[in-house]
């Protein structure tokens, strides 16, 4: 996704292959993380886990194309500069114990999948989406709000917020205001 020839703007095919590659580089790490716990459960005494780095964790196409999902974010990541963040130590899913890949970042393992089983609940929901968020995007808080089988929902869009509302003070009191009158509202 770095290379220039690619895009930024990626085209639908390129996305199309991309996304079909990230999720079989998803499926051999849970294939090595399966295979290790195995070989582990054969030692004596057995290991609990062990944990391992796994890097190219900011590698959305999204962080550098804003018109895929189209937002008011500017390129990056929280972070910064997408590249960069691609390959530093920190960061989500860096440093990961072997169950806890398979619970939270397995493609076909995670059982976090909160679209699945939002349909699942009766509970109220408030869904908040910043629009400036250079990580969760605007797709993804509308297939939450989607998936919801509770009639009582809301989707509340945050304008020119980021994820971490860093120096906007005035976008953070509008997003406890909104939560306080929803709770309030439901006498919560």
């Amino acid at each position: 996704m770095y290379d220039p020839r690619n895009g930024p703007p990626y085209d639908a095919a390129w996305l199309a292959t991309y996304r079909s590659a990230q999720i079989a580089r998803n499926r051999r790490i849970t294939r090595w993380v399966q295979e290790r716990i195995a070989r582990i459960a054969r030692l004596t005494p057995p290991i609990v886990d062990h944990p391992f780095i796994v890097f190219r964790t900011a590698a959305d196409p999204r962080f550098l194309d804003p018109s895929i999902d189209p937002s008011d974010r500017e390129p990056g990541t929280y972070w910064g500069d997408a590249r960069a963040a691609n390959s530093m130590l920190g960061g989500l899913g860096r440093i990961s114990g072997l169950r806890s890949w398979l619970s939270q970042w397995g493609y076909d393992t995670s059982r976090g999948n909160a679209v699945e089983h939002l349909r699942y609940t009766s509970a109220p929901l408030l869904v908040l989406q910043s629009t400036a968020d250079q990580g969760v995007f605007p797709a993804e808080a509308k297939a939450l709000f989607e998936a919801a089988a509770t009639g009582d929902k809301r989707l509340e869009w945050l304008p020119a917020a980021t994820h971490f509302f860093r120096d906007q003070p005035e976008h953070l009191e509008h997003m406890i205001s909104v939560v306080a009158a929803w709770l309030s509202d439901r006498r919560l």
